[in-house]
């Protein structure tokens, strides 16, 4: 009997009929992690540690600003509808314009900077994001909207002890939110995020610990506290619009990884990761969603070579660093939808870095 009913909770928790499958958006997401499956606590060692993971500002070898720091993201069937045309998709009524000429195709188009100081257990920074997803229905001339506009302060501090075999860390940020994640109608020739939008000011924090093995390798554990306690959106009704309804919470997330970092000659170095999202969240969620490995291979610190999974997708990428530039390209698959309609979205992402 209690063999029949353990075997009866396996079926339950792990029914596709029971799983949700809309997308999972975290706060941030980079060009480099991305490309090694969307793992990045683990590994990141540069600007990006802000927001992902501040212990990463332990390994920080001295000071830089990141001056410029964009990325440009869209999916298959927005680099098809844009047909070069960037400005098209740039604000809301030209992303339903696009979706009403392709329809039932999701749209997916991302925008984000994050120029920073920083150094050795450090940085200071700040971030701005744009992005528009949506898709149109012929059948019902609905067009599904989610539109999210950040704006954000962080400054971030690692605690490096044993000789940085322990860090322990703090980011505390400031975010200005717009908004919207509704059903519109397909209709609508003056489509504009005041009209539907909630905003508000929020401040939070994100704590992290790594702990490292003195040996080969350099086996670490990494555990980083998103959003602890949860982020509101409670300090005003924002900068822009100043509606009367504020954007929903963040709520607070934990994320761990398992990384090593083989050194395979003098001039190549590798890492190898994988990492676990949000291992406190109780709801029934299919767990291979929140599976994300990967993996870079660097040479002579000028070419990186990255891949890995996202989710059950794979993800790559490439980086050229000269001369304080970086040029980065990655791919990755991002599962969309609600059983049983879920599909993969195909997404690509440029950055272009420049550092002094």
């Amino acid at each position: 009997m209690m063999l029949k009913w353990i075997l009866a909770l396996i079926v339950l928790a792990f029914s596709p009929s029971l799983l949700v499958a809309q997308e999972i958006k975290p706060f941030f997401r980079g060009v480099r992690s991305q490309a090694m499956g969307g793992a990045g606590i683990g590994i990141v060692n540069d600007e990006s540690a802000l927001w992902i993971n501040p212990a990463g500002l332990g390994k920080i070898r001295g000071p830089y600003f990141a001056l410029v720091n964009a990325e440009l993201e869209a999916n298959y069937d927005t680099n098809v509808a844009i047909s070069g045309n960037l400005t098209s998709g740039l604000t809301l009524q030209g992303l339903l314009n696009m979706a009403r000429q392709n329809p039932q195709k999701p749209l997916h188009l991302k925008i984000q900077t994050l120029p920073t100081f920083i150094t050795t257990n450090f940085a200071i920074g700040a971030y701005a994001n744009y992005t528009a997803d949506g898709e149109y229905n012929p059948t019902t001339n609905i067009f599904q909207l989610d539109y999210t506009n950040d704006y954000a302060l962080g400054i971030g501090y690692c605690l490096r002890l044993w000789e940085g075999r322990i860090k322990i860390a703090a980011t505390g940020k400031l975010i200005n939110r717009v908004y919207v994640s509704q059903p519109v109608n397909g209709a609508m020739t003056n489509l504009e995020a005041s009209t539907f939008a909630s905003e508000g000011t929020g401040a939070g924090w994100d704590g992290a610990l790594m702990l490292s093995a003195p040996v080969a390798w350099l086996p670490s554990v990494t555990a980083v506290a998103h959003d602890i306690g949860k982020t509101k959106f409670n300090l005003g009704s924002g900068y822009f619009f100043k509606p009367a309804t504020r954007p929903p919470d963040i709520n607070q997330s934990i994320d761990v990884a398992l990384s090593v970092f083989p050194i395979l000659s003098n001039k190549v170095r590798s890492s190898f990761t994988v990492e676990y999202r949000d291992v406190q969240n109780q709801e029934r969620q299919d767990i291979y969603r929140r599976i994300h490995a990967g993996a870079e291979f660097n040479i002579n610190d000028t070419f990186y070579l990255r891949g890995g999974m996202n989710q059950r997708y794979y993800t790559a990428g490439i980086e050229l660093a000269i001369l304080r530039q970086q040029i980065q390209v990655s791919t990755y698959g991002e599962e969309i939808g609600v059983y049983p309609n879920i599909r993969e979205d195909r997404r690509f992402i440029v950055q272009y870095g420049l550092r002094f």
